[in-house]
């Protein structure tokens, strides 16, 4: 299978806890190991926003 091919599915676990702050870690990780492969992130758009931000992620 190739990265491009590569379609990785991730949740965003309990609000409250640090599933949200290790799903923008977990990201980045695997967007810099697997390029041009398709994330989809089942969780709060504004809430993983507002996480990334808080942590420095782009």
């Amino acid at each position: 299978m190739t990265a491009s091919a590569l379609q990785i599915a991730i949740t965003t676990g309990e609000p409250a806890g640090v599933g949200p702050e290790l799903t923008v870690q977990a990201l980045q990780d695997a967007a810099r190991r697997w390029p041009g492969a398709h994330f989809t992130v089942l969780g709060d758009a504004a809430l993983l926003d507002a996480r990334a931000a808080a942590v420095g992620a782009d």
